[in-house]
């Protein structure tokens, strides 16, 4: 399950960095490589990290079950046989919070590009 999982995330990160690919050639093959690709980018990142997260709360609900059906409970910390697959879990909450940094850099790495520098439009950016 969990290795289902990381295979899922694998494929959401590879797809989020080529579609970022595709949207800046996209832009640049219309010379439009302002504002417009920025936002783009954002929009990009954005949708990636909601698939994802979708992704981590379909394999929390499916642990749960697990836990609900075999073990009559709910927190998978009081399960002692799962202990391994706990820590796994903890691996892969930072996995994903790692991932969603990158994904903030694709955005601020397309300003660089564009403006020279990071302007207003991605500095705050946060997801």
């Amino acid at each position: 399950m969990i290795d289902d999982y990381v295979k899922d995330i694998d494929n959401i990160r590879i797809e989020t960095i080529e579609n970022s690919k595709k949207i800046e050639e996209k832009f640049a093959s219309r010379n439009m490589r302002g504002g417009h690709n920025i936002e783009a980018q954002k929009k990009h990142v954005i949708k990636s990290k909601l698939k994802a997260e979708e992704r981590y709360a379909r394999l929390a609900r499916d642990i749960e079950d697990i836990l609900v059906e075999n073990f009559q409970t709910r927190n998978i910390d009081s399960v002692s046989e799962l202990k391994e697959e706990n820590r796994r879990l903890d691996i892969q909450k930072q996995e994903l919070k790692k991932m969603y940094k990158q994904f903030e850099e694709i955005p601020k790495t397309c300003d660089i590009l564009i403006n020279g520098g990071i302007s207003d439009a991605t500095k705050n950016f946060k997801l």
